[in-house]
């Protein structure tokens, strides 16, 4: 997975994210990508707009840890959020309980 490819993975993640389930959700998600030479995304949720810039955010409410693989997977719906953390697929820090509603922007 490319750069462009996980940046238009998380674009598409920001776009089909249904701004009434995340209203008045703030997080700042950073997307720690192995696998494709150590990419960062910051996902930025904030009262139901999502935004998406390459690189780190210096203090993110939650870090998600995963390969390209699973991050693509996870957006295309092909890979579930929690069976992926229980798996150790997907490893988060920070707000575990924001990390439970982030659900939301997958599903």
């Amino acid at each position: 997975m490319t750069s462009e490819t996980a940046k238009q993975a998380l674009q598409a993640l920001s776009e089909s994210a249904d701004a009434e389930k995340l209203k008045g959700m703030d997080a700042t998600i950073l997307f720690d990508v192995s696998g494709a030479g150590e990419e960062q995304w910051t996902v930025t949720i904030q009262d139901g707009q999502v935004s998406v810039v390459e690189g780190g955010a210096e203090k993110p409410t939650i870090t998600v840890e995963a390969t390209a693989a699973d991050l693509k997977a996870l957006v295309e719906g092909e890979l579930n959020p929690m069976a992926a953390f229980m798996k150790g697929r997907l490893k988060v820090k920070g707000d575990i309980s924001m990390a439970m509603q982030l659900q939301k922007l997958f599903g």
